[in-house]
């Protein structure tokens, strides 16, 4: 989604689809009556909608906690968003198949979680 403030432009969340639209896609596409394929397109309509209201809101609270960052602001939001990688892409070696004498070794397991705080622009040494 773009969208316009008073000094930039910013893109916000322009995420892929999400696996309950690929669900209701396929559904739609196997649907064996038009009744059957009205009510799913009506329940992913209902869907669609609620991820753009999502995400609309999304982007208000990072534009917000953008501007109340700014010195003398008179607004107060900070909005921080945390997310987990998905622990499998974080197992070292990664590369198990290379190697047959690698397979019964034991991989640490690493949890990785990163934070975006919108409108903070330093970093701590």
């Amino acid at each position: 989604m773009i969208g316009q403030s008073k000094k930039k432009t910013w893109v916000c969340f322009t995420n892929d689809r999400c696996s309950q639209c690929a669900h209701f896609s396929a559904r739609i596409g196997h649907a064996h009556s038009a009744n059957e394929k009205a009510a799913l397109e009506y329940a992913q309509k209902i869907h669609l909608s609620n991820v753009k209201a999502y995400r609309t809101l999304q982007c208000r609270l990072a534009t917000l906690s953008e501007q109340s960052t700014v010195p003398g602001a008179t607004e107060s939001c900070l909005m921080i968003a945390i997310d987990g990688l998905d622990q499998a892409k974080t197992r070292y070696p990664r590369n198990l198949r290379s190697s047959k004498t690698l397979d019964k070794c034991w991989r640490p397991q690493v949890h990785l979680i990163g934070y975006i705080c919108y409108g903070a622009t330093y970093l701590n040494e």
